[in-house]
């Protein structure tokens, strides 16, 4: 009685986690591969955050709390990358080839993310703020910078010694 009650409960679970990767998987892969700009590395930053998410899931969460906690996720897992394959990052964005995509390869990361953050992910600058853990006039400040540098970057080529 017991293992059946158990197995009715794992199953459970299960099921509802796998909705959760549903309804997350494109988003999480999306802003990982925006932020790295390689399909590869954005693959295993998506693998190690749903792993992540299946060790900490609770069913229970709501909307707002479950994007926070998978962008923060993301953040935290690009960065660890960068760190360890700087050399194979910077080889892809010599590779761009859309001037938007060259131009928010050049932003410095926090920028790149807050932009990606605010656009792609329509987060608000308070969950922005939480996501990437800064105070929300800084959020505000940094998002005006890195929209002008993206337009002088997509217009002149890249800036340089801005920021």
């Amino acid at each position: 009685m017991k293992k059946r009650l158990y197995l009715h409960l794992y199953d459970r679970r299960r099921e509802q986690f796998c909705t959760y990767v549903e309804k997350h998987k494109d988003r999480i892969f999306q802003l990982s591969y925006l932020l790295v700009n390689n399909k590869q590395i954005a693959e295993e930053i998506s693998k190690e955050v749903l792993i992540e998410a299946y060790a900490d899931f609770d069913s229970q969460r709501k909307g707002r709390e479950d994007k926070i906690l998978l962008y923060k996720q993301v953040i935290k897992h690009t960065l660890t990358i960068l760190d360890q394959q700087v050399d194979e990052v910077n080889g892809s964005i010599m590779h761009v080839k859309m001037s938007v995509a060259k131009g928010l390869m050049n932003l410095a990361f926090e920028e790149r993310a807050i932009l990606i953050l605010k656009h792609v992910c329509l987060l608000s600058i308070s969950d922005i703020s939480e996501v990437v853990g800064l105070p929300k006039p800084l959020v505000k400040e940094r998002l005006i910078q890195a929209r002008d540098i993206l337009v002088l970057e997509i217009v002149n080529g890249p800036v340089i010694g801005v920021g």
